[in-house]
């Protein structure tokens, strides 16, 4: 271990407080579960799950998992309605809220640290479980079975990398490497510096890894588990792919940042540095550019934050083919959302203004029915500024364009051909906004988000903040 790496490590490794803070919460949050499920009479386990049943935690991150297991023969609605019931019933004095994933769980406050209290299954086998939690308890004795202290360090120091190089975590929004795949990337490599030596110089797309050795061949889990750029195998489940989440760019950024991190390490893989940034920074990036930048502004419903983030992606490709197909060239895109009221697509244009007319390419003049109808849409449009003419094989015209400007263009076509049925409904009853260059400022300081100028700052400079 280098003298960065030391450093990082007495950063995150949970202080003495720390643990006895979680253990005390934990037993104040047990007893008091246990109390109501013997009032019930219910055959029932509380245990305590996720990184910190691991002991893989951080420093500072204090997320406390708490599932109840109920008898499996009860079954998925029972513990849907009347498991969550009991568990509501058991901490409704406490400071809650109502969350849901699967199914309905609760979320506490507990002198400051977040504790969620989920209901669930117990079941004898990982492969009986039918959904993600049911699940968790075999992730966690499984992990606790092969990881001593010293690997425990090694996931830390690997957990805390990923998350500076911008790749840690399973949901949508990131579309990386969730806590359980980090820690089967220990079991597998054994320490943090050659689980990154491994990931430079061996990892391609369809990479696999195959702890225990459940198939016989790569060949044979390939054509289990196509198009995924990673495929690691559920030590207690098979049938599933842990790095079914990981992104091509998130793969592809882990085996860069391994790569240049063994070159040179720095603390600045691990917590990289921006600088301050202001308005007046972003609108100098903005203007001293020869391309053309364009803020698509929306109101987002109140949906669980996979949801959200997964319209959002799909919604803003959607954006993106519409200006292509309109001959806009695009640089990059992407999307920022607060998860609460406002969304953005950020979209670079090579230019959002193009000119008046523009070129068609026809088809073969030996082709029909295609010919004549290519000739019957021109001769007499008045779109057409010049032709058709035959250039080689083909007829070609010079028309006007419909859409000069891309602003113009989502105007009219972003609710009916950009958007799904969700997000159309809710932009139809609250309307949208387009920014462009220069007009940006006015939506920014309207925003007043200090996360916001961060990430445009980040999108205006591109590369990534560990690349020195």
């Amino acid at each position: 271990m280098n003298k960065v790496e030391e450093e990082v490590l007495r950063k995150i490794k949970p202080k003495p407080y720390e643990v006895e803070k979680i253990e005390r919460i934990f037993s104040y949050v047990k007893e008091k579960l246990e109390n109501k499920i013997k009032e019930y009479g219910i055959e029932a386990y509380v245990e305590l799950e996720g990184s910190i049943a691991k002991d893989t935690w951080l420093s500072g991150e204090w997320d406390l998992d708490i599932f109840v297991l109920y008898p499996k023969r009860l079954g998925k609605l029972w513990v849907k309605n009347e498991g969550f019931k009991i568990i509501f019933e058991a901490l409704k004095d406490m400071s809650h809220e109502i969350a849901y994933a699967e199914h309905p769980y609760i979320r506490l406050n507990v002198e400051n640290v977040e504790v969620d209290v989920v209901p669930a299954l117990k079941h004898d086998y990982a492969w009986e479980a039918e959904t993600v939690v049911d699940r968790t308890p075999f992730h966690t004795a499984y992990i606790r079975s092969k990881l001593g202290e010293e690997e425990r360090d090694q996931v830390r120091l690997l957990k805390r990398f990923l998350k500076g190089i911008g790749v840690y975590g399973a949901e949508i929004k990131v579309s990386g490497f969730s806590g359980y795949l980090t820690e089967l990337l220990i079991v597998q490599y054994k320490t943090f510096r050659n689980t990154l030596a491994h990931v430079a110089k061996d990892w391609r797309t369809g990479f696999v890894i195959d702890v225990e050795k459940h198939y016989s061949s790569i060949r044979e889990v390939k054509e289990k588990f196509k198009e995924h750029p990673l495929i690691v195998i559920d030590p207690v489940d098979p049938n599933r792919n842990v790095a079914a989440a990981v992104s091509e760019k998130s793969f592809s950024t882990f085996i860069a940042a391994s790569k240049y991190y063994l070159r040179m390490p720095s603390l600045n893989f691990f917590y990289p540095q921006i600088g301050e940034v202001t308005i007046k920074d972003v609108m100098k990036e903005i203007s001293s550019r020869d391309t053309d930048i364009l803020c698509l502004t929306l109101p987002i419903p109140k949906k669980p934050s996979d949801v959200i983030w997964g319209l959002l992606r799909r919604n803003l490709v959607n954006t993106v083919n519409v200006l292509k197909k309109f001959d806009f060239k695009i640089v990059d895109y992407d999307v920022w959302c607060d998860e609460e009221k406002q969304a953005v697509f950020i979209i670079e244009l090579e230019k959002a203004v193009l000119g008046s007319t523009v070129k068609s390419i026809g088809p073969p003049v030996f082709l029909e029915p295609d010919a004549t109808y290519f000739l019957k849409k021109y001769l007499e449009s008045k779109e057409t500024i010049a032709g058709p003419w035959i250039e080689n094989s083909r007829w070609v015209v010079l028309k006007k364009r419909k859409y000069r400007e891309a602003k113009e263009l989502l105007l009219n076509r972003l609710v009916s051909q950009c958007l799904s049925s969700v997000l159309k409904e809710y932009i139809e009853e609250h309307g949208f906004e387009i920014y462009v260059n220069n007009e940006i400022r006015k939506y920014v300081e309207k925003l007043g988000s200090k996360d916001f100028i961060v990430f445009l700052t980040k999108f205006l400079r591109k590369k990534p903040l560990w690349l020195k």
